[in-house]
């Protein structure tokens, strides 16, 4: 169909429709450019949007990224780092949303068994992405190598996603009237 010319359009993607979520490669390295761009096509097949804070060098700064996710008035900020030693998925400590986001990304990863042997940990960070953006934030910390490939990676991280923004209407958004910030995640557009 696509060489034919014609084009796939968006879909009602229920929790992503019109929310926008902010990508972000943590660090100075692309490593994970390529789980970030899988991730941005499959919000953006459900009809929402979705940015990489930057994908050539230099990467602007931490207070650059999180500026740029405010100005977008984004719902989400996930920031995603290659390399690390041990899987991890960080949260501000004060963030209910963002340590739910950060369990049920652990989850998924540990089901797929992403990391061999290794299993992913929800913790308290406190990076300057966590603790300085206005929305809920991850930090989500991948080894070099794993046993799934990007596009696996971008689609358990693209389920965990949705998992906690359904958890969090359900929590926080008992009708459709309500309108606080926490709870415009679940609320018609």
């Amino acid at each position: 169909l696509i060489s034919a010319g014609y084009r796939l359009q968006p879909v009602d993607g229920g929790i992503f429709f019109n929310r926008t979520v902010m990508l972000d490669a943590a660090g100075q390295s692309k490593a994970s450019l390529p789980v970030l761009r899988e991730l941005r096509s499959m919000i953006e097949h459900a009809g929402g949007t979705a940015m990489i804070t930057w994908e050539t060098l230099p990467a602007p700064t931490a207070q650059g990224r999180v500026m740029k996710a405010a100005e977008a008035k984004a719902d989400l900020f996930i920031s995603v780092f290659t390399g690390s030693k041990a899987p991890a998925a960080e949260y501000y400590y004060k963030s209910v949303q963002g340590e739910g986001l950060a369990d049920a990304a652990c989850r998924s990863f540990n089901e797929l068994k992403a990391f061999g042997r290794k299993t992913c940990q929800a913790r308290p960070g406190t990076e300057y992405v966590l603790m300085h953006t206005s929305m809920p934030a991850l930090l989500l910390r991948l080894p070099g190598a794993m046993n799934i490939s990007a596009r696996d990676a971008a689609a358990s991280l693209y389920g965990a996603i949705g998992k906690m923004l359904e958890k969090a209407c359900l929590a926080y958004c008992p009708s459709a009237t309500c309108r606080d910030y926490v709870t415009d995640l679940c609320a018609p557009s």
